[in-house]
């Protein structure tokens, strides 16, 4: 997104420390014109929205709108040593709103520079946020490396947990609290059992073909614009994998026997080849396909990677009429049992979980636009880069 670069950004460019941004969006069953009159006009709401604010007000009442407007947010934490930001409005249209942080009383080693929030139709009760926030580290020697490794990662689940808080309150109505347990980009969890993974089903109705050993597992959802019947019969076909799925080539039953059962054997070859000529494919038997539910495990897999694929879980539930959401579950457990613990709960666990979202954005894009989509056609869940100014955001 480009800016009128006549515009002046105050602290964004007045250091010479390097600048970062996180970015992230989401859909909002709401209609797109609630959205912007909250976001970009009631600026003293913020307290509704936001997860973190307990209260504002202006720095000058006599200015309450438009580019200078100067906005105080209160903070819920610390009550007896108030922590608070002020932050100027330096753009607004009317899809955006830009605000350039004056001052910041949080003790951190990073300063916040601002942030963009921009609003979208999808129709004409959707709407799409697009919410970034730039930053900077207040000393030089560590910028860098802290920027980009240990507060990125805080950065983006604050970027996130913003965007939803968002969503919730629109969605709801409720004023969006720290105290709410918003979605998270995926949850990730150490199991024993598949069933551990946000399942109803009695373990004893089937067993874990690993039953008792360690794994991990990495769960994501998605909502999808369509009824519930039309995503269970894409989601529930198993013959027709490769239409939605980021990776999938090709699909074939053991024995030709095509079924949407349980014992279903089906062989899902992949694009990707890491190693040239020798060609990636999993064997996975389904051994649960309910009305709204369908679990696989991993028979055999040719992939040369420093994980097993365990198994999968997908689950559908219906949100309203049109709208679905899908939960993918992905388990899985480390080759090399020595890095178990180090492994699967570090690069791993970031590559599972990117894996579980790109499912279920490809499905989603299948679902709403009949599309095939690749894994290098999804959008970043959470984007990060370094900038020098918004005109870079």
């Amino acid at each position: 997104m480009k800016v009128n670069e006549n515009e002046s950004y105050g602290s964004w460019t007045g250091s010479d420390l390097p600048k970062f941004c996180v970015q992230t969006s989401v859909e909002i069953r709401k209609d797109p014109k609630y959205v912007k009159a909250l976001l970009l006009e009631k600026l003293l709401d913020c307290f509704l929205h936001h997860p973190d604010v307990e209260a504002t007000e202006y720095k000058d009442p006599s200015q309450t709108a438009g580019v200078g407007a100067v906005r105080k947010c209160t903070f819920y934490k610390n009550s007896g040593n108030p922590e608070y930001i002020y932050e100027e409005i330096v753009h607004v249209d009317d899809e955006r709103i830009i605000t350039c942080t004056q001052e910041d009383t949080r003790p951190s080693m990073f300063s916040y520079l601002g942030t963009i929030v921009k609003v979208e139709a999808i129709d004409e009760l959707n709407t799409r946020l697009e919410y970034s926030i730039l930053y900077a580290l207040k000393a030089a020697p560590l910028t860098r490396l802290l920027a980009t490794s240990v507060i990125k990662e805080n950065m983006k689940k604050q970027v996130y947990r913003y965007a939803q808080a968002v969503k919730y309150h629109c969605e709801t109505g409720n004023v969006a609290t720290n105290t709410v347990d918003y979605p998270k980009p995926y949850e990730f969890a150490e199991i024993t059992n598949v069933y551990d993974m946000h399942l109803d089903s009695p373990q004893n109705k089937l067993k874990d073909h690993l039953e008792g050993q360690t794994r991990f597992g990495t769960t994501a959802s998605i909502e999808i614009m369509k009824p519930v019947s039309e995503v269970k019969k894409i989601l529930f076909d198993l013959s027709t994998c490769d239409k939605w799925h980021p990776f999938v080539e090709y699909t074939e039953f053991k024995g030709g026997n095509v079924s949407n059962k349980a014992g279903a054997v089906r062989k899902c070859g992949f694009y990707k080849e890491l190693v040239p000529g020798i060609p990636e494919y999993v064997w996975e038997e389904f051994v649960d396909v309910s009305d709204d539910k369908s679990i696989a495990f991993i028979q055999e897999e040719n992939r040369p990677y420093i994980l097993d694929y365990v198994g999968k879980v997908f689950k559908v539930e219906m949100m309203d009429e049109t709208l679905t959401k899908v939960i993918i579950t992905h388990t899985y457990r480390p080759k090399f049992l020595p890095l178990t613990k180090g492994m699967a709960t570090g690069p791993m666990k970031e590559h599972m979980g990117h894996e579980t979202y790109l499912l279920c954005w490809c499905l989603k894009h299948y679902c709403e636009t009949g599309e095939t989509a690749k894994y290098d056609m999804a959008p970043e869940q959470i984007g990060f880069k370094e900038v020098i100014s918004a005109y870079d955001v």
